[in-house]
């Protein structure tokens, strides 16, 4: 039997206007879970960036670039950013924006709120270039330039304003050429965005992550994260038995008799444990967690797709994460429509808590499609093709 979902809120709606492929594009009532399939070029990354902008944060910003391969930077740029980000805003612009007469992207947000004396919390968020530099953050490095053209041109700045329905002040986030705005927005607290782009984690952000979990629990957490994560990733790599960091540069996993490494383990195993630990470390039970991860299934194999899927859904319920994923995968539908009516045994549970939706373009507009769960499980059934 399930256990009754944790929903203290939730983001219900979402409207993307002249951003990427969209020029006016609507998602209503989605779920605690949010699936998207579709042909390639059809939006499904582009729904997950715009969710991720939500972030009042340039963190999660350039970490949209990086999984865009405009740059390729770890973000530790932020304390130097005229050195490494000068040159950034004609490729930021033309990377997002739409590619019609307009200068300014709009991302309108409704979150239904169940715990709370308000009901909803609305976010309207702008993104637009400008010329204007104004309390821009000063950098103890004298700003230099070794071209003269350069500095004698007008520099342009990239603006992130958002306006939350709880609040009187509109605020801002942004770069140019000269520094940051503001990095983030201080104190925030309505909700928290993850964005994982579609690749390979490396064994150093693994590892890394493994060791700041390890460093924030004291010994017993400890040794309840040993076993807690044991016990997840026997379900993916048999016979395991203990996890071991070494000296903070790799993690060996020990077996029966002998010992395997982490760079040495599967890309469907790295994704998996990469994921845990991303969540865990979110920590912030009391907060909703926007959790949007771009071929959430690839590298897995099809059977260990139930293993992934029934773990996830339990994060989703025990931390208040709400997921947006894209897949490719036929076994991913298959395995979700397994496990979904496995957890929650009747399609109209299961109808308030997952939702996917296929991208389709019509007449260069893209469109939302959603499946019930019954019309879901009848096409899977029948292997009618849904992606």
């Amino acid at each position: 039997m399930a256990k009754k979902t944790s929903k203290k809120n939730i983001l219900k709606n979402l409207t993307i206007k002249n951003f990427r492929c969209f020029e006016n594009f609507h998602l209503k009532d989605l779920k605690r879970v949010n699936i998207f399939v579709g042909d390639n070029n059809s939006g499904k990354s582009s729904v997950l960036e715009a969710v991720g902008f939500l972030s009042p944060s340039l963190k999660n910003h350039f970490k949209i670039m990086k999984a865009r391969d405009v740059h390729s930077s770890d973000f530790n740029f932020l304390k130097n950013f005229p050195k490494y980000f000068r040159l950034s805003i004609h490729d930021f612009k033309n990377l997002i924006f739409k590619k019609i007469f307009t200068n300014i992207i709009e991302i309108d947000t409704e979150f239904a709120f169940q715990d709370q004396k308000k009901s909803t919390l609305k976010v309207d968020l702008k993104m637009f270039q400008t010329n204007k530099i104004e309390k821009f953050i000063e950098h103890n490095e004298k700003f230099e330039s070794n071209n003269e053209k350069e500095k004698l041109s007008e520099p342009k700045s990239f603006i992130s304003e958002y306006k939350f329905s709880n609040q009187k002040n509109i605020q801002k986030i942004g770069f140019s050429s000269l520094g940051t705005y503001d990095s983030e927005i201080k104190d925030f607290q309505e909700y928290q965005v993850i964005f994982l782009c579609d690749e390979t984690p490396s064994k150093h952000e693994i590892v890394n992550k493994w060791s700041k979990l390890k460093e924030l629990a004291n010994l017993k957490e400890s040794n309840e994260i040993d076993e807690k994560y044991s016990i997840i990733l026997q379900n993916f790599e048999k016979d395991l038995k203990k996890i071991e960091l070494i000296s903070d540069y790799d993690l060996a996993f020990r077996k029966n008799d002998f010992t395997v490494y982490l760079q040495d383990m599967g890309n469907g195993f790295k994704k998996f444990f990469d994921i845990l630990l991303t969540i865990d470390l979110a920590g912030k039970r009391d907060v909703l967690t926007l959790l949007c991860i771009d071929e959430i299934d690839n590298g897995l194999y099809y059977d260990k797709q139930d293993v992934f899927w029934e773990q996830l859904l339990k994060l989703c319920e025990e931390k208040n994460i709400q997921l947006f994923a894209t897949t490719h995968s036929y076994d991913a539908i298959k395995s979700i429509v397994r496990v979904f009516e496995n957890r929650y045994k009747t399609d109209e549970k299961i109808d308030e808590e997952l939702a996917v939706f296929r991208l389709v373009k019509v007449k260069n507009e893209v469109r939302a499609r959603p499946f019930s769960f019954a019309l879901l499980k009848v096409m899977v059934e029948s292997s009618t093709e849904i992606r």
